[in-house]
């Protein structure tokens, strides 16, 4: 996600806001996620793949299809979310 906002300094799109609001909630679920926390409360592990769904689909919006791992998110997530439906 950083390197897609690193791509797009300066540009204020509904895409770039997207990507800013998505990086705040990345930060504060990263304090969320940690171990002891997971083991207290199982059910935020669904809340952050759910948000990683979101970043991965939103970066590939806004800077195209991305490659390596997080392809493989992206790829993950679109499964995934097609199994639920």
């Amino acid at each position: 996600m950083q390197a897609c906002l690193d791509r797009r300094p300066g540009q204020e799109s509904s895409k770039s806001t997207s990507l800013e609001s998505l990086k705040s909630d990345a930060v504060t679920m990263q304090a969320r996620l940690q171990p002891s926390n997971l083991r207290r409360d199982p059910e935020m592990l669904p809340a952050g793949m759910e948000l990683i769904s979101k970043i991965e689909e939103a970066t590939d919006a806004a800077c195209g299809e991305p490659a390596g791992l997080d392809r493989a998110l992206l790829l993950i997530g679109r499964k995934h979310r097609g199994a639920l439906q």
